[in-house]
């Protein structure tokens, strides 16, 4: 029920609003190097969060000390919190429940969340 380390950097200096980082792939360039960090926040210690992220695309993954998760939020509002612009389906916030059948797989996929221009409008969309 323990832990076997196998690598370990603790910065005790750490400033808040800082992070210590971790980067892995083949290039420091957009989408070829992905990133782990541990950010101090500002704020107080429930807000101190581990990031994951791609080069170019930062932060998109934030898990706070109080267990909230962000997607696309660094300031998650509640136990999963994913932020989107909501004036498109390609861009909206929603969850998507996919079916790996291959008897009429389109109809058993399944997205809930707000997808379009109108203020307030919650969807649930059925595959075609």
């Amino acid at each position: 029920n323990g832990f076997n380390w196998a690598t370990e950097f603790i910065s005790a200096n750490l400033a808040a609003g800082r992070r210590v980082v971790h980067v892995f792939g083949r290039a420091r360039s957009s989408g070829a190097a992905g990133h782990i960090s541990y950010y101090e926040s500002t704020v107080d210690d429930n807000n101190n969060q581990v990031q994951l992220g791609m080069y170019g695309a930062n932060d998109i993954l934030n898990v706070t000390y109080d267990r909230k998760v962000g997607i696309n939020t660094s300031t998650p509002a509640s136990y999963l919190h994913i932020e989107g612009n909501t004036n498109g389906y390609n861009t909206s916030p929603l969850l998507y429940f996919g079916s790996s059948s291959t008897a009429n797989a389109g109809i058993r996929d399944w997205a809930i969340g707000p997808a379009d221009s109108a203020y307030g409008n919650f969807h649930i969309f059925r595959g075609a």
